[in-house]
């Protein structure tokens, strides 16, 4: 009997150490997957936000007010303020997708999002026509454009600073119900 103890014991050990490689490759792919991905997002954004960031430091320069920028548009060429205001709105949409990606899909790294929410926060805060344009985007199509629910109040903290090439302002509304807080985005990068 004392073979098949053993036969048993040896079968059993062996499984496990089957089961532990499976496990540990398979751990080991997803990482490898999920970099990918945050590489391919990281790489996509910048591509985008590397678009559009001629037109945010031309307005941030030429046009320091919203007055400004109206008059380009009904100058000689007022296709060319429609064009620099679709950039911004461009902007804005650009920042609505790196928070999802960030915050809902958790593919993107921690230190990157802090870095792209510096950026939106400077647009933000330092070009009145962006917050200006940002103000008539939500005064226009309402906040639920860049609209996100909040359960945990912790995280408003962490998305009041909104930063990089994009700006989160987020406008909260306190829900009676469930507590939750609604948190309107949109200000980010």
């Amino acid at each position: 009997m004392e073979p098949e103890v053993t036969k048993l014991r040896t079968t059993v050990i062996l499984g496990l150490i089957g089961f532990g490689i499976s496990v540990y490759y398979s751990k080991r792919t997803q990482k490898i997957a999920n970099e990918k991905m945050m590489k391919e997002l990281f790489t996509e954004f910048n591509k985008r936000y590397d678009e559009i960031n001629k037109s945010l430091v031309e307005i941030e320069k030429e046009y320091p007010t919203s007055d400004a920028l109206d008059k380009a548009k009904s100058a000689d060429n007022p296709k060319y303020g429609n064009f620099l205001r679709q950039k911004v709105i461009d902007y804005f949409s650009l920042c609505a997708e790196e928070f999802y990606w960030y915050h809902y899909k958790k593919r993107i790294d921690r230190l990157i999002w802090k870095s792209w929410q510096s950026g939106m926060n400077y647009w933000y805060k330092n070009v009145p026509v962006v917050k200006y344009l940002w103000e008539l985007e939500v005064k226009a199509n309402g906040k639920e454009s860049y609209h996100i629910d909040i359960k945990q109040k912790k995280i408003v903290g962490q998305l009041e600073g909104i930063s990089q090439n994009l700006i989160i302002q987020l406008f909260k509304e306190q829900e009676m119900e469930k507590g939750m807080l609604k948190l309107h985005t949109l200000k980010y990068h």
